[in-house]
């Protein structure tokens, strides 16, 4: 996520870990408790909470939520399957449906937090592009060929939602200077990948 905010209005007192969630195991060979796979909505929605608060009280304009390793081994029994993450990759069947179910409930969440932060005279989803996606298109051919993004917010920006587009042969580098473009910095090419350099085409309005 990306924000442009200069100061944000919500930087009061708030009600974080209303559940109580404790860490009482830090180092990896102890199974400590941030990684319990069981828990993984909870820790989900407490790294978004922190994410949210930061982004509203202008601490950083930037944020990063990695859900594990690309090859990750935690049963994904929050979303209803006793099949990994990665393992349900593989199969692309509808174990792996759940699975990106569960994440994309979780991008949904986070959308509607940022909703309903006001910022600057409209809301930090306003004020904020999220951008989702992976690193493989499907897992189970390990290619990169039409894969699948989700951007978010950023209409004060002039970034316009609602829409579904479609591209062939457009390299995803160009996705990522316009989001940099969004933050401000004037660049014209990201990587190396990118033989005609320039932003995404019909992003912002």
């Amino acid at each position: 996520m990306a924000g442009t905010a200069t100061g944000g209005t919500s930087c009061g007192s708030w009600n974080f870990n209303p559940t109580g969630f404790k860490v009482t195991k830090t180092e990896l060979w102890q199974n400590p408790e941030f990684m319990d796979a069981t828990r993984m909505g909870l820790i989900a929605d407490l790294h978004m909470d922190v994410a949210v608060h930061a982004l509203s009280c202008d601490l950083t304009r930037v944020v990063t939520l990695k859900w594990n390793n690309s090859v990750n081994e935690n049963v994904m029994s929050e979303a209803g399957t006793t099949k990994t993450c990665h393992g349900a990759s593989h199969e692309a069947g509808q174990d792996f449906v759940k699975v990106k179910a569960w994440y994309m409930d979780r991008l949904a969440k986070l959308i509607e937090q940022l909703k309903a932060t006001p910022d600057n005279g409209g809301t930090l989803l306003d004020n904020t592009v999220i951008f989702h996606g992976s690193c493989l298109a499907r897992g189970d051919w390990h290619n990169h060929d039409n894969m699948p993004f989700i951007v978010a917010g950023g209409s004060a920006g002039g970034i316009v939602g609602g829409r579904s587009l479609k591209f062939d042969n457009v390299p995803h580098n160009k996705i990522l200077v316009s989001i940099a473009r969004f933050m401000g910095q004037n660049i014209n090419s990201y990587g190396n990948q990118d033989s005609s350099p320039g932003p995404l085409a019909g992003l912002t309005g």
